[in-house]
């Protein structure tokens, strides 16, 4: 525990610092926030540099104050007991640069209106790089809203007085991640005008939807025990899971379930050869939905789970399930906010940064690395074969759902060389950018302006090019006994880095195909 200059009226309290998590500290209570804000930077200092190569924690005016159970930002000049910090309390030092003001309208009696006029509008500043869920406590108090999970946030967009309404945001992402300008509008919109929607409208535009179909609902109780499963057509829509009693067009929802505040899991055998719901033994071919737990955001989900119907067969079940589970996973609580594939790299960086975990974000690359030094070196053929599609499907939704999988306990290494190229083929921009691209096949031939140009890289991707070489060079090693020759490594690996097809590559570069174990990190 971190002690600062204290003398009379000492207060304890928990400091996170750029997302950080929170560590506990005392401060005098008389203190001006600017000197709170210098003790904090100084003694996060190396937290602080590593989140920006830019940022200096000598720099006060960098940096704002967060008194979070008021929601108020602290005034530089203003003492934290006036500012009403007791003990206890937490407090987030911010960036300056990232907090601007958001206006949020209430619509007039919970109905959207064309005109601006006609809404009940607020604005406050806000740091845009916040989840949305850390916005409702302090919404939920300006518009004197019960409870949180009564509304939900929409982008509007408003030109000349006239407002247009546009797409749901998700709680679990921020507003620059969602596009919301600076000084941009939202709008509450009560949950409850879900329940009104019909399956006609909500299934319409077609391509709104992103998942329909009939799933069995089942309630849980105490000790996971399932009441009878009720047949539902299910439609997946926004950040909703609308369940229906029947798929005619005119039927309204009988449940609307908010996945931004559910974990999406996939349900293991329960011990003791627990009942399903059509009183088979629970197995991973059914999905679970839990109320996720955020700080002073209540949530009415009540446990439930999720199957096919008995008249699908049992693969194409497992198949359809997995489908479900993804597309979900896309708005719950547990899936994008922790999700690790198809992430730019830069964001897994600062993620993991803000966290203070690091590296630890690139953990399917770390881990599956480890595993294939450790068992599938001698391995045949061992990125050439792939694996088994639905064990790769488990390890992705595990890593996803911000866990760490047993690789350890895999039997089959061609499982985790295939989970190895997935994550670097689904990099929204390669390892060694779609920007510099052009500029690493002009300096094919020559290795100090190859160097040169890795140090460009962003950090995280240096990183990962590190890793990669590394390992590439370790597996060519064992060439003889896995078949992996240089050229079988540049077949597979080459789109993969540059994400160019191999024919534009090999035009490229054959003349020199060794050049990807050249450059080193610096």
């Amino acid at each position: 525990m971190s002690k600062h200059p204290a003398t009379f009226g000492t207060v304890r309290l928990l400091v996170s610092v750029l997302g950080s998590e929170p560590t506990e500290s005392q401060f005098d209570e008389r203190l001006l926030a600017e000197e709170v804000i210098s003790f904090i930077s100084d003694a996060h200092k190396e937290h602080i540099e590593s989140y920006s190569s830019s940022l200096s924690s000598s720099n006060i005016s960098a940096f704002k104050l967060l008194h979070v159970r008021s929601a108020t930002w602290i005034s530089k000049k203003e003492t934290l007991v006036a500012a009403g910090v007791k003990d206890g309390d937490r407090v987030e030092l911010k960036l300056s640069k990232n907090c601007a003001l958001l206006n949020v309208a209430a619509p007039p009696n919970g109905v959207l209106a064309s005109e601006l006029s006609a809404y009940e509008l607020k604005s406050f500043k806000v740091d845009y790089t916040d989840p949305c869920r850390s916005l409702l406590p302090l919404i939920g108090r300006l518009f004197h809203a019960a409870a949180a999970d009564e509304f939900c946030l929409r982008k509007i967009v408003v030109k000349d007085g006239k407002v247009t309404v546009s797409n749901f945001l998700n709680a679990n992402f921020n507003l620059r991640e969602q596009h919301v300008k600076y000084n941009g509008h939202l709008v509450l919109f009560p949950v409850r005008n879900l329940y009104e929607r019909t399956l006609e409208q909500v299934s319409s535009p077609a391509d709104s939807v992103q998942k329909a179909g009939y799933l069995l609902k089942s309630s849980l109780k105490a000790g996971d025990k399932k009441k009878d499963g009720k047949k539902r057509w299910c439609v997946l829509r926004d950040t909703f899971l609308y369940c229906f009693a029947d798929n005619k067009s005119t039927t309204k929802a009988s449940e609307v379930i908010d996945l931004e505040f559910a974990n999406v899991l996939r349900a293991t055998p329960a011990a003791g050869g627990g009942k399903a719901a059509s009183g088979t033994t629970a197995s991973s071919s059914e999905l679970r939905l839990e109320a996720a737990a955020f700080d002073a955001v209540p949530t009415r989900l009540q446990p439930c789970a999720l199957e096919l119907p008995d008249s699908v067969p049992g693969a194409q079940a497992d198949k359809e399930l997995n489908d479900w589970a993804r597309a979900m996973r896309h708005h719950s609580a547990n899936g994008d906010y922790h999700r690790v594939f198809g992430v730019p790299l830069e964001k897994l960086w600062q993620r993991g940064s803000a966290a203070g975990t690091g590296q630890q974000m690139l953990s399917p690359l770390v881990n599956c690395v480890n595993y294939l030094d450790a068992h599938g070196l001698d391995t045949d053929k061992i990125f050439s074969v792939s694996g088994a599609p639905s064990q790769i499907e488990l390890y992705r939704e595990q890593f996803d759902a911000g866990g760490e999988p047993q690789l350890a306990a895999c039997a089959d290494p061609l499982v985790v060389a295939s989970l190895l190229k997935l994550f670097l083929r689904e990099l929204p921009d390669p390892v060694l950018t779609s920007a510099l691209y052009d500029k690493f096949v002009d300096a094919r031939d020559d290795v100090a302006a190859l160097q040169q140009l890795v140090l460009q890289l962003p950090v995280s991707h240096q990183v990962v090019l590190e890793v990669m070489l590394h390992f590439l060079g370790r597996l060519l090693e064992h060439s003889a006994s896995n078949g992996m020759t240089a050229e079988a490594v540049f077949t597979v690996f080459g789109p993969i880095m540059l994400a160019r097809s191999a024919e534009q590559l090999e035009q490229a570069i054959k003349s020199n195909p060794q050049v990807w174990l050249l450059p080193a990190v610096g």
